[in-house]
């Protein structure tokens, strides 16, 4: 009689990791399926608020800058009400020191620019992160059913491993563009208020 061939004992050590690592991953994908509602409730409302904000912070760097304009460019009328010539050697005012404050109000209308575009992408990460971590626990149970020896499809374990490598680059990607997109909107917010020194 011959024998039968036996398939090899499953490895209970990988497919416990790839358990723990599914619980985890589960418990993400729930998180990103709220993240942009998350992200709505938190930013939404103050939208509004922090753009009237960076538009006030840059009235007053814009009347900082006039009045130390207008001190340091004193303009002499003649009696027919026509502007005196510029003398250069009657500015009083280093323009250097002009500098932070056209640096500041640059500052103010650029974010101001950009708060719109930074708010509407961080709302892309949650349902990015929820696609990419669904595909990647597609990935692990692929993965680890072939080389935890439960199943003997070699392209099932191999594509697992190369579509959850794509996952955790696109999920590292998505981690970066969220910290990203929030550290431009808190700054903005912070400009808006004058606290950001």
């Amino acid at each position: 009689m011959g024998t039968k061939a036996h398939a090899p004992a499953p490895n209970i050590g990988l497919v416990g990791v790839s358990v723990a690592i599914a619980v985890v991953t589960i418990a993400a994908i729930w998180k990103m399926a709220g993240l942009k509602a998350d992200l709505n409730h938190r930013w939404q409302p103050a939208r509004d608020i922090i753009r009237a904000g960076l538009d006030e912070q840059a009235t007053q760097h814009l009347l900082q800058l006039y009045s130390l304009l207008s001190a340091a460019l004193p303009i002499e009328l003649t009696a027919e009400g026509l502007a005196v010539p510029f003398d250069p050697t009657k500015v009083l005012l280093d323009p250097t020191t002009l500098q932070g404050h056209v640096k500041r109000y640059l500052g103010m209308l650029t974010a101001r620019r950009r708060f719109d575009h930074h708010y509407k992408m961080i709302l892309y990460t949650g349902p990015v992160l929820f696609v990419t971590l669904i595909v990647f626990l597609l990935s692990l149970a692929a993965y680890t059913s072939y080389f935890a020896s439960l199943d003997r499809l070699r392209l099932v374990g191999y594509l697992g491993l190369w579509f959850g490598l794509a996952a955790v680059v696109v999920s590292s990607g998505g981690v970066l563009h969220y910290f990203f997109r929030q550290q431009r909107l808190t700054n903005a917010e912070l400009l808006s208020t004058g606290t950001d020194n």
